[in-house]
């Protein structure tokens, strides 16, 4: 995996850029979610990376794993 901060040269626009690997495809494919510390990056927030058949598998999976029900689920 390869991570990345950065942001556009008049300062109004920010991105992080997480560049998944095939072998961390298949981790998630095992149903291992990927953990990335905000702090590594220097943001406030960490960042759960997961993978699923669909949403509503992946927001049971967030409520299992973590006991919570996800506070906004966008599906697209």
């Amino acid at each position: 995996m390869i991570k990345a901060t950065g942001g556009s040269e008049d300062g109004k626009r920010r991105f992080v850029l997480l560049g998944l690997s095939e072998m961390n495809i298949g981790k998630l494919r095992e149903g291992k979610p990927i953990h990335i510390f905000g702090s590594e990056l220097g943001i406030a927030h960490d960042i759960i990376i997961m993978w699923g058949q669909t949403e509503d598998a992946m927001a049971e999976e967030i409520t299992k794993h973590f006991g919570i029900e996800p506070t906004r689920t966008v599906k697209q």
